[in-house]
C-alpha cells in the first residue's frame, strides 16, 4: 500500500495539529496548577540500626519514607522491609547469613 502526496501531507497535519494541542493544554495545565500550589513545610528524619524506624515529630505526620544500608557491606539480601508504622518509617534489609544488617531509615515529615 503506496500513500500519495496528498495523504501523506494530511497526516503530517493532522500530527503537527495533534503536537500544538498537547503543548497548549500542557501549558495551560502547568499554569493552572502553579496559580493553586499549597506550600507545605516537611523535614527527613533518620535512625540508624537494624530493621530501625525514623519517627517523625509529634507535630507532623509520615508522608513517605525508604533507606539504605548504613555501611558498605557485601551481601546478598534476602528480606527487605521498608513501610510506614505509626507515625514513622521502618526499614530493614537481612541478609543471606539470617541477620539483620545496620541500615538507615528515613521519614519524610509533612507540617
Amino acid at each position: 500500500m503506496s500513500l500519495t502526496r496528498r495523504d501523506r501531507l494530511f497526516i503530517c497535519a493532522v500530527g503537527a495539529i495533534v503536537v500544538i494541542a498537547c503543548a497548549l493544554f500542557t501549558m495551560t495545565r502547568s499554569a493552572n496548577a502553579t496559580q493553586s500550589r499549597a506550600s507545605v513545610a516537611y523535614s527527613v528524619v533518620t535512625a540508624q540500626g537494624p530493621q530501625s524506624t525514623a519517627t517523625c515529630p509529634s507535630a507532623s505526620r509520615v508522608v513517605g519514607g525508604g533507606g539504605h544500608q548504613a555501611y558498605a557491606y557485601t551481601f546478598r539480601a534476602i528480606d527487605v522491609e521498608s513501610y510506614p508504622v505509626g507515625n514513622g518509617w521502618k526499614f530493614g534489609i537481612k541478609s543471606d547469613t539470617h541477620r539483620w544488617i545496620d541500615t538507615k531509615a528515613y521519614a519524610v515529615c509533612a507540617q
